[in-house]
């Protein structure tokens, strides 16, 4: 499978490098093809191959300035305990899990003497858990 791959991308480039060297210029044949139909939009404009000769869009051809690099900032950590990533508001409702209900609503009931509005812990009907 290997050798086959090989010997497809061998023969793919020696057709390209066929097809390359029956250019008349060093700039493919549909490139001056579209510069030829928009000349006339483009009349301050110059085709220019950027080759072997030389990059013409890269950082060698960036002129040097006097300005200093500016460095990014280094980030410190911060002493103490993280905040949260947002704060709540008091009007927005509680996120519950998917299997969990909210007790908002409910009332409390005492399990001594069944009455609403206590708990156990502060039942006063007579009993020896009353405080």
């Amino acid at each position: 499978m290997l050798e086959d791959i090989r010997t497809k991308m061998m023969t793919r480039i020696v057709q390209k490098m066929k097809l390359y060297n029956g250019w008349k210029r060093n700039y493919r044949p549909l490139v001056k093809a579209k510069f030829d139909a928009n000349k006339k939009d483009y009349v301050y404009w110059q085709l220019i191959w950027n080759g072997e000769n030389g990059s013409h869009n890269g950082l060698c051809a960036w002129g040097k300035t006097s300005i200093k690099l500016v460095l990014r900032l280094i980030e410190k950590k911060m002493p103490g305990r993280p905040k949260k990533n947002r704060r709540i508001a008091k009007d927005e409702p509680k996120k519950l899990k998917p299997d969990h209900l909210s007790r908002k609503g409910l009332f409390m009931t005492c399990t001594q003497c069944g009455q609403h509005g206590h708990n156990k812990g502060f039942c006063t009907k007579g009993n020896k858990h009353a405080k």
